[in-house]
Parts: structure tokens; C-alpha cells; sequence
């Protein structure tokens, strides 16, 4: 049996081809997830200019706050300059990958200007850790990244 080809049949199976690669387009776009980086983004975005004004904070002070990790004893040191005695403020360590694995830690510095974290508890790999405090009724954020 001979099968004819014109360009009535080329025309159709084009179009076949077409639509079923419009339709697939459309299933993947439907049933992919998406998840905001925080529930509140909105909102947190509107609020962004007082996030600018404390990273502004933070850069005017004389040092920036220094990560070490000492792996031995699964500990992550926060070592904050003079100006941050007697501050207090949470650690917001976010998982980019994972927003289950998010974690968030209250610190309150007396005299000293170091403030250490267990690490066991989080998994390898990156890490957004998000300090933001306070002091004399003036906020200051950083933002670090670091892997474990």
C-alpha cells in the first residue's frame, strides 16, 4: 500500500506537533510548584525601605559581624564589634533549597561580644544567616552566606 504525502498532510501533522507541545507547555506550567522565599513576601517587600535603613545601620558601624566555624566542636562563633555590647536580636539561619530546614534563634549579648551556635543540628550546604538586632532602640541587619 502506498501512502500519498501532500501538503494538506504536512500541514496537519505540523499543527498535530504544534499542539501537542502547547498542551505539554501548559500541564508543566500548571502542575509546577512555587514557593515564595517567605509566605509574607508582599507584605516584607512593601516594608523593604526599613530592611534598607538598618543594613545602613549596620554598615556604619566599625566592623561587620565575623563568622567562624570550628568544626570540631560543631560550633558557629558570631564575634559582634564593641558597638553591639548589650544588644539583642534574633539569628535567622534560611535555607534556600529547603524552607523546612529553617531555623531561627534569639541572642541577647551581655558583656561579651561573641555569641556561638551548635551547627549539628543543620544540614551540609548553603546558608543564608541573617542577623538582625537591636541597640538603644536602633536596628541593624547583615547577611552572610556560609556552607557547612
Amino acid at each position: 500500500m502506498k501512502i500519498k504525502f501532500n501538503w494538506g498532510t504536512g500541514i496537519f501533522i505540523t499543527y498535530v506537533i504544534y499542539m501537542i507541545g502547547i498542551m505539554s507547555l501548559v500541564i508543566s506550567f500548571i502542575t509546577q510548584k512555587i514557593d515564595l522565599v517567605t509566605p509574607e513576601y508582599y507584605a516584607e517587600e512593601i516594608a523593604y525601605q526599613d530592611r534598607i535603613d538598618d543594613i545602613n545601620n549596620a554598615r556604619s558601624l566599625a566592623a561587620p559581624i565575623v563568622l567562624a566555624h570550628d568544626s570540631e566542636q560543631q560550633q558557629l562563633a558570631f564575634e559582634f564589634s564593641e558597638e553591639a555590647a548589650q544588644a539583642e536580636g534574633t539569628i535567622y539561619f534560611f535555607r534556600p533549597s529547603d524552607k523546612n530546614l529553617d531555623k531561627t534563634l534569639p541572642f541577647v549579648l551581655e558583656q561579651e561580644l561573641t555569641h556561638s551556635v551548635a551547627t549539628n543540628d543543620l544540614a551540609n550546604g548553603l546558608w543564608k544567616v541573617k542577623i538582625q538586632w537591636k541597640k538603644d532602640g536602633k536596628s541593624f541587619y547583615e547577611e552572610h552566606t556560609w556552607v557547612k
